[in-house]
């Protein structure tokens, strides 16, 4: 390893948005669809702020979805890995002010990828609860200048 590269590793990555900040009640929250072009693998980082509503329990699971053309003609899917055949999941954020992390193998991956976020509540007065989410893109086919 070159010692260029221990001290710039952002150069091999990509930061992107997987879900903007939103106070959401039990839904479905697709992100925005992400050209993946040039990336073989990614870490998406999913947190939570506390629950508002008083709920008993609360789920947050983000799982990834793929797509050729960003869902114009293919529409997303659920993405599974090379080594799996079951969907690339997160750990379930069932506390307040927690977060996950997935690292996935995009090797297998359509051009075009996005986080869902589903949120879930047992009981409670409208609850709701802050969540966010970051795609991390790494494993760059070429990287960058230096």
């Amino acid at each position: 390893m070159n010692t260029s590269s221990q001290w710039n590793s952002g150069a091999g990555v990509k930061m992107l948005k997987a879900i903007a900040p939103v106070d959401s009640i039990a839904a479905t929250i697709n992100g925005t669809g992400i050209d993946r072009s040039g990336y073989q693998s990614a870490a998406l980082h999913v947190a939570v702020a506390a629950a508002s509503g008083s709920p008993n329990a609360q789920s947050v699971v983000a799982h990834i979805e793929h797509s050729s053309d960003d869902g114009s003609q293919d529409a997303y899917t659920d993405y599974t890995g090379p080594e799996s055949t079951a969907v690339e999941t997160t750990t379930a954020l069932t506390a307040d002010n927690t977060q996950t992390q997935l690292n996935v193998n995009l090797s297998k991956a359509k051009k075009y990828v996005r986080a869902v976020v589903v949120v879930g509540f047992t009981d409670g007065s409208t609850p709701k609860i802050e969540v966010a989410g970051t795609w991390a893109f790494g494993g760059a086919v070429t990287l960058p200048a230096s």
